[in-house]
């Protein structure tokens, strides 16, 4: 029978014998390169086991060189190539988060060849890791998916786990009750009137209170709010346009982007009278032509934009400042406590619209915190039973018929 033909990115039998001219040992194999052409490879040494190594060695850079992924690929090889492609079809920020997973992945399976992953081994490898498991997971499955692609595998290793259930307490949404909304009102008034080391009132320097106002009347994250310019702003209407975010990226410093998805993307008509006031106060006290303009709404104190760490190290410090236990609540609470409001009485579509969620899962099982206060819903339930009771005199009775 003849010899089935070499899998492109592997190499056949390794021989080796002692070159009687040069007084060494040569080890010699054939390798088939991406183009379908098997050539001839090979490793020198002043040992039979030396040669071997060399030989072994010039085949795995023939494969980087060449770029072929075979059965006897190390998993951190195919592991670079395909961060290596991955980094080019995410936005940067995410990078950092590909890297997290990778660190977790790299361990247990880098030094492994492509053909010794099982799925048994992988499975055991999920329910073992201490932190959670989804990203890992699809991120060693796209590293398979790579060598399958390229027929260094028949099938993904990682198809073949079954679903990954552990145990787990996943923190429940909390919003705030009106009674621990005016703690947080309390706790900033309590705030500004603290001077900072030169002498200086603190809200001159962070518009905390603004700030927090703002992502609670329009739902947004910190990064989202921060970044409303004025000429986002129509204070006739109480509309703004939410399309930014502010973000700290490594080695570029504070960015305005886009907003995180295209659903972020949206039009909150939502500023109520007071928020209105507010914001029209601010502008008087600056140059004409500043509603129009580019100029964040809530500037550092050298016109800039604010990063949300410096907001979230403000507020930190004015929780501390209150008699009522805020240590758990967070500028996302606010968020959290926008859509839980919206939530209660529009439903959970609306709630997540105005939040800038596509569906209704993450705003349910994220935001929404069925445990608040309803509110007063008289007015609804009041027509709900309209006509069903009788007048007499000033009295107004029930009456239930008992069949």
């Amino acid at each position: 029978m003849s010899k089935a033909p070499l899998p492109i990115g592997s190499h056949g039998k390794i021989t080796t014998e002692i070159d009687a001219k040069k007084g060494h040992w040569v080890a010699r194999t054939s390798f088939k390169d991406p183009d379908g052409v098997t050539r001839p490879v090979r490793g020198e040494g002043p040992t039979k086991g030396k040669a071997e190594a060399k030989l072994r060695e010039n085949i795995a850079n023939r494969r980087r060189t060449s770029g072929a992924i075979g059965a006897s690929t190390k998993v951190n090889v195919v592991a670079d190539e395909w961060f290596k492609r991955k980094k080019q079809s995410i936005d940067a920020d995410s990078i950092p988060t590909y890297e997290w997973a990778l660190k977790h992945v790299r361990p247990r399976w880098g030094n492994l060849r492509v053909r010794d992953v099982v799925a048994g081994e992988v499975e055991k490898w999920l329910l073992e890791l201490e932190v959670s498991h989804q990203l890992p997971r699809t991120v060693l499955k796209q590293i398979m998916e790579l060598a399958r692609k390229y027929g260094a595998i028949d099938r993904n290793p990682v198809d073949d786990v079954g679903d990954i259930v552990k145990p787990r307490k996943r923190k429940k949404p909390r919003a705030l009750k009106p009674s621990e909304l005016l703690a947080v009102r309390d706790a900033i008034t309590a705030w500004e009137n603290q001077l900072d080391s030169r002498g200086r009132p603190r809200y001159r320097a962070i518009p905390l209170r603004l700030a927090l106002i703002l992502e609670l009347v329009t739902g947004t994250r910190i990064g989202e709010v921060l970044a409303i310019n004025w000429c986002d702003i129509d204070l006739d209407t109480g509309v703004v346009d939410l399309s930014h975010q502010v973000k700290f990226r490594k080695g570029e410093g504070l960015i305005r982007k886009p907003t995180k998805t295209e659903a972020g993307e949206r039009e909150v008509h939502s500023l109520p009278a007071p928020v209105i006031a507010m914001l029209r106060a601010l502008l008087s006290e600056l140059p004409p032509g500043t509603e129009r303009s580019d100029t964040p709404v809530l500037r550092s104190r050298t016109g800039g934009y604010l990063t949300p760490h410096n907001v979230r190290r403000a507020w930190t410090a004015a929780r501390k400042l209150s008699d009522v236990d805020l240590s758990w609540v967070s500028p996302h609470s606010l968020r959290k406590t926008a859509g839980t409001s919206v939530g209660q009485v529009a439903g959970s579509l609306a709630g997540a619209a105005f939040l800038g969620q596509r569906g209704t899962k993450v705003f349910e099982e994220h935001y929404w915190d069925p445990k608040r206060v309803l509110p007063d819903l008289r007015v609804i339930t009041g027509g709900l039973v309209e006509g069903w009771s009788d007048e007499t005199g000033d009295d107004k009775v029930t009456r239930m018929d008992p069949r």
